[in-house]
C-alpha cells in the first residue's frame, strides 16, 4: 500500500540487518505483518517518525482496503 504510492523512503541498510541493531536506531519507515494462526488474526506493526494523525491514517487505509481493525495502539519514545 505505501510502496505503490511512493509515500516513504525505505532503508536499504535495514534489509540485511539480521540482528536488528540498525533497525532499532533507524529513522526510516518499517512495516512488518505477522500472522497469529491460533487466534485467527494478523498484526501489522509500523515503526516510523511521528506525525499528527499517523495512527488514524493507518487505520483508515486498512479499513478502506476492507480489513477489519479491532485494536490500534501507539508506543512512543
Amino acid at each position: 500500500m505505501m510502496y505503490d504510492g511512493g509515500d516513504y523512503e525505505s532503508c536499504c541498510a535495514c534489509h540485511g540487518d539480521n540482528g536488528g541493531e540498525h533497525k532499532r536506531r533507524c529513522d526510516g519507515t518499517h512495516v512488518s505483518v505477522d500472522r497469529y494462526e491460533g487466534r485467527g488474526y494478523w498484526v501489522v506493526n509500523v515503526k516510523s517518525r511521528d506525525r499528527p494523525k499517523l495512527l488514524f491514517d493507518i487505520v483508515c487505509v486498512l479499513t478502506d482496503m476492507q480489513y477489519e481493525v479491532f485494536h490500534a495502539a501507539v508506543t512512543s519514545n
